[in-house]
């Protein structure tokens, strides 16, 4: 008859059971976990206070372009006596407006979406 030991110990096969340890107070981070949070848009609100007052400055451009008199028909007065400086003036600042307001826009919208010319490897 063959010599059998009493128990038999497979290869690899730990001898006692593994330790229960209680959950981590604080759990590890994933890479999904420490995304932040997304909003349904990416932009800032800025975003979108810099496009708003840009299409308004625009409108006002073209307003004054179109038709100059808008200032003396509502405000009931001539600020400039007739010479047209004063429609010129508000043509120029809701030019500068406009062209400011969309600049920042952009700026803001580059910021959320990276070309993928300009990702640095």
């Amino acid at each position: 008859m063959p010599f059998q030991p009493f128990h038999r110990v497979r290869p690899f096969q730990p001898v006692h059971p593994p330790v229960q340890t209680a959950k981590p107070v604080h759990p590890v981070r994933t890479v999904q976990s420490a995304q932040p949070f997304r909003r349904s848009s990416p932009v800032r609100p800025r975003f979108w206070l810099e496009t708003a007052l840009g299409s308004l400055s625009g409108l006002l451009f073209l307003l004054t372009l179109v038709w100059p008199e808008w200032i003396e028909t509502l405000l009931g007065l001539d600020p400039d006596a007739g010479s047209g400086a004063a429609e010129w003036l508000v043509v120029a600042l809701a030019a500068t407006a406009t062209a400011a307001c969309a600049l920042a826009a952009r700026t803001e919208w580059r910021r959320t979406h990276p070309s993928s010319a300009r990702v640095v490897r």
